[in-house]
This record gives C-alpha cells, structure tokens and sequence, in this order.
C-alpha cells in the first residue's frame, strides 16, 4: 500500500490482497516443510524462530532509536533474509544446525540484522525533523 498508495484499492481489495498474502505464505511454509524430509517439526520451530527473532533489532531501532533510517530497515530485512537462507540451506533446509561450536543461527542472524540497521542507518541521511516528529513527538 504504500508503494501504490491506499486510494488506489478499495476496502474490500485490501482485504482480498492480504488475504492472497497469507494463502501465498502458507503455500511457502507448505513447500519448504515438504523439502525438509529429514526435519523434524522441533526443526522447524527452530528455524520459524529464528528468522522471526532475527527481526527484533529492527523493532527496537524502530521504536526507540530516532537515528533509524528507511534504508537502514530495508538492508536489515534483507540481510536477516540472506543470513537466514544461508543457513537453512547449510542445514539440509530444516535440520538440525549450528554454527561456531553450537551457536544457534538465530544468534547470527540478531546480529547480522542489528550491526546493518546501525550500520546503514548512520551511512544514510537521518530522518527529516518533520518524520521526528510525526513518530516520536515534539521535543
């Protein structure tokens, strides 16, 4: 929606879209379970952890941290998506994996997230004082 703009679909449109969202990602999750043949569902848990534990740095920044930029949440996304898929298939897509002497790929993957959102985020200009106030308030 906020590429397009929200004018350009009705209600009931954005309710069917995200509707298509959610079958497509169950589709996803379907298809990854089914290529995880030596996985067990404790696996998967795992991984579904991992990756949305990966995502909590950005939350953070997102709240709390006013030198959080666009680019810098976009490039952590990325990066916590790229860390994560690297090391899902490094595991036999599912499997039991570790990393550096039994570090959970969810360790790795916090990391990577938080280090690029810091990273990107003082590379980039910081947000106008306008966006400040919009999301933290006035001074």
């Amino acid at each position: 929606m906020h590429i397009v703009g929200r004018d350009r679909f009705s209600d009931r449109q954005i309710v069917w879209l995200a509707r298509c969202f959610t079958i497509a990602i169950v589709a996803l999750t379907y298809t990854l379970a089914m290529i995880a043949i030596d996985a067990n569902v404790f696996d998967l848990a795992v991984w579904c952890f991992s990756g949305f534990a990966a995502l909590t740095p950005l939350v953070f920044a997102a709240l709390y941290w006013k030198r959080t930029t666009k680019a810098g949440a976009y490039c952590s996304v990325l990066a916590t998506v790229v860390a994560w898929f690297l090391f899902f298939r490094a595991s036999g897509y599912g499997g039991e994996y570790t990393v550096w002497g039994g570090v959970m790929p969810a360790a790795i993957c916090f990391a990577v997230a938080a280090v690029t959102i810091i990273v990107v985020s003082l590379a980039t200009r910081p947000p106008s004082e306008a966006t400040l106030v919009k999301f933290f308030g006035s001074k």
